[in-house]
């Protein structure tokens, strides 16, 4: 059987690395130049940075069945800290019981060792545009049609709901695919001199930030001796939205002055920007929390559909979808 995998995110990639240890033949189409998706990094000159996911829990005993290879293989490790809250102007403890897994080096290593583990082919910066089903093979056009290739028993996308919706527009499933399941999130990785108390780590933050993690401070990260800290602000869903078309320089300095603003009691007070780089993200949280865990299969064309939103959103329900449609449908 040839399989077209559409994306190369960990539903993607887990699903290609099942087909092929099941000796199918599998390729994954990724639009990008590099495989992880929401678990996007860049080695940047002053540091390495995880811009999507900052880490994940496991809940699903499936998972974490997952999480324990990953773990003995080195692929995955522990961040051990409390959250803080922010409480008006304050920051509070915000202790709870879950464990927070990290990729290592990395958090799209989690990705790449599911690309490891099987044999595909991932064809890098190659966006599909369009499908074709042709005497009972799949056909995909690529990059603006300048590319086409064939031969597909199923095509599966791991695309965000909104683009799936779009591809997938001529086909019976494009019906059970909500238009709207994703808003957006700006992400602002800082670089910082000043010194701040060891126990600030991450950050549930207001209206205005959602969540703040201390990049330095997670297992394997990397950074240049000429800063002290390495932070990635993202943005709550509502302040990205009215701030779409931003210049980054305005998002940049926001982000600064909040963090600024709440270490102000948690440091030297010396808080001053290095490096900073932004990325903003157009699907990011999911918008619509009524979105019910599912399948999006049409058996009898081969094609379906598969994502972390189908699952709650988390790194988790990107494994978990890839893996409910694995044990149902082959």
């Amino acid at each position: 059987m040839k399989i077209a995998v559409i994306g190369a995110g960990l539903s993607g990639a887990t699903l290609a690395k099942e087909f092929s240890v099941r000796n199918f033949d599998v390729q994954i189409f990724e639009k990008s130049c590099r495989v992880g998706g929401r678990l996007s990094h860049r080695n940047l000159p002053w540091g390495n940075i995880d811009f999507g996911a900052q880490y994940f829990t496991a809940r699903d005993e499936r998972f974490q069945r997952q999480v324990e290879k990953w773990l003995a293989a080195g692929v995955v490790g522990v961040w051990h800290f409390s959250p803080h809250r922010v409480a008006g102007e304050k920051l509070l403890r915000s202790p709870d019981n879950n464990t927070r897994y990290v990729g290592l080096p990395n958090m799209n290593a989690i990705a790449h060792a599911q690309v490891q583990a099987g044999n595909f082919k991932v064809h890098y910066e190659k966006a599909v545009e369009s499908l074709k089903r042709d005497n009972g093979k799949w056909q995909l056009s690529i990059n603006n049609g300048d590319e086409r290739t064939g031969g597909f028993d199923w095509v599966i996308s791991s695309l965000p709901a909104e683009q799936a919706r779009t591809l997938l527009l001529d086909q019976a499933i494009s019906k059970q695919i909500p238009p709207h399941v994703h808003s957006p999130c700006w992400a602002v990785a800082l670089a910082t001199k000043g010194k701040v108390d060891f126990d600030i780590q991450g950050i549930f933050g207001d209206d205005i930030v959602a969540w703040v993690s201390r990049q330095s401070s997670k297992p394997g990260c990397r950074k240049d001796d000429d800063y002290d800290d390495l932070w990635m602000v993202h943005f709550s869903s509502r302040w990205s939205e009215l701030h779409e078309s931003a210049p980054a320089e305005i998002v940049t300095s926001e982000a600064i002055g909040w963090l600024a603003e709440k270490l102000k009691d948690h440091s030297d007070g010396r808080c001053s920007l290095r490096y900073s780089m932004q990325h903003f993200w157009r699907y990011a949280q999911i918008s619509d929390q009524d979105i019910k865990d599912q399948l999006i299969v049409d058996k009898k064309n081969g094609i379906a559909q598969v994502g972390a939103w189908q699952a709650k959103g988390r790194v988790e329900g990107a494994y978990l979808s890839a893996m409910e449609l694995l044990g149902y449908y082959f």
